[in-house]
């Protein structure tokens, strides 16, 4: 049995790699084929062959297809790159940055996610008859925009020196962090509310969400502190360093499960590597680089067993009306951007640009899609497949509109 485990991970491996290559040659984000490949070995492609194949046909055929076994370590798996995600992101957050780009930067993190946000929660709950508490969760997973696309996008203009001048890229790649950061640490919430939703008054929740953010925070402040304390007093490898860092993350994760009170184990991870970075430059560098190494190979499985879990007649009979529900959000997402920049020294074009530059949805939706079916959630399986359609849709388009547009809509020259 370990043995077709190993095998059925080293196909969808090897598949995602070939897969990641083939799109990147089309100028388009790996993490689509790695979606693709998924797809194509996975659990609904997998059952679609076990219907049209006699019995000998499907034996010979079925060792493609990836193994059961993989799926019952899935969500472990990505809550592992949700933790490596929030640590990335922390570590990037530069205060003094921060305060360069200023307010705009602030709007742009918050406004336009809740905009996106409230759309979905709502148009979800009216056109597929789901609950509140439930279409939150929906919510708060499409929400987020995906630094996958956006941040390689972003580096590749300021090393072309586009948009420069008003420093677009850095206003995109400060705000979009931080958007991630709050869908979240709101899904992350909203989660809770979910699983311990029986019995509870409305006043329960108006107390247990702002306990969470403040124990969360405080709780990753201190640790934080601590761990600064203990790398100026112990001289320890990076290495050492890094895995604790990665061992406490996924202790608090487990922590907030058996926490007597409301904690939000998300916000924690990201006070901490934020503490970090803001306390100690070089730590904060070392560590990064171990989360970056790291990440890059997680990605690749990460995208592939989302693909491989997606209920694909579930995602086609969602359809157009999921679509509907995406673009709404979409729209609001938009306007939220627009809002965000009124009364900044963006002229209309960099608004414009920065609209689109918001639009792309993949890391976030591959890391989190899966946990309400995972936890046992009525719409969970809905959910996932939205992730996945959101990713589908927004990762190519996005990429390529910043690619076509870029150099267009921010011309120094021109004060539109």
């Amino acid at each position: 049995m370990r043995i077709i485990l190993i095998l059925s991970l080293a196909i969808l491996i090897i598949l995602s790699l070939i897969f990641s290559r083939l799109f990147e040659k089309l100028q388009l984000p790996g993490l689509i084929g790695m979606l693709i490949a998924g797809i194509l070995i996975g659990d609904s492609s997998g059952d679609y062959f076990y219907h049209i194949l006699n019995n000998n046909e499907y034996n010979i055929l079925k060792w493609v297809f990836v193994n059961e076994k993989v799926f019952q370590f899935s969500p472990e798996f990505r809550n592992l790159c949700l933790i490596i995600i929030l640590f990335r992101a922390g570590l990037g957050i530069d205060r003094d940055n921060l305060k360069k780009i200023g307010y705009p930067a602030l709007k742009m993190s918050i406004i336009p996610g809740l905009f996106e946000a409230s759309i979905i929660m709502y148009s979800a709950h009216i056109i597929l008859n789901l609950p509140i508490i439930e279409t939150s969760l929906l919510a708060f997973v499409i929400a987020a925009v995906s630094p996958a696309v956006i941040v390689p996008a972003m580096l590749n203009l300021k090393e072309k020196g586009i948009g420069n001048k008003k420093d677009v890229p850095t206003l995109v790649l400060a705000s979009a962090s931080i958007d991630d950061l709050v869908a979240i640490s709101l899904f992350g919430v909203c989660l809770s509310l979910n699983l311990n939703s029986a019995g509870n008054s409305y006043d329960w929740v108006v107390i247990k969400i702002p306990s969470m953010i403040i124990s969360g925070i405080l709780f990753g402040y201190l640790i934080g502190l601590f761990f600064i304390k203990i790398n100026n007093l112990i001289n320890l490898s990076v290495v050492y360093k890094f895995i604790t860092l990665l061992v406490t993350g996924i202790f608090l994760c487990h922590f907030e499960k058996i926490s007597p009170f409301p904690f939000s184990s998300l916000l924690s991870i990201i006070t901490i590597a934020y503490i970090i970075n803001d306390k100690d430059k070089l730590l904060s560098s070392e560590l990064s680089k171990k989360f970056n190494n790291l990440w890059k190979f997680s990605e690749l499985l990460l995208f592939s067993l989302i693909g491989a879990e997606v209920d694909v007649t579930l995602a086609f009979e969602i359809g157009l009306l999921g679509l509907l529900i995406f673009l709404l959000g979409l729209f609001g997402r938009s306007i939220g951007v627009w809002i965000s920049l009124v009364g900044s020294i963006l002229n209309k074009r960099e608004k414009l640009f920065c609209v689109m530059a918001f639009l792309p949805k993949a890391t976030v939706q591959a890391a989190i899609g899966g946990t309400a079916l995972a936890v046992g959630i009525a719409s969970g399986g809905l959910i996932l497949s939205m992730a996945v359609l959101s990713i589908l849709v927004t990762a190519p388009l996005g990429s390529i509109a910043i690619k076509i547009w870029a150099e267009k809509l921010l011309q120094e020259d021109d004060d539109v």
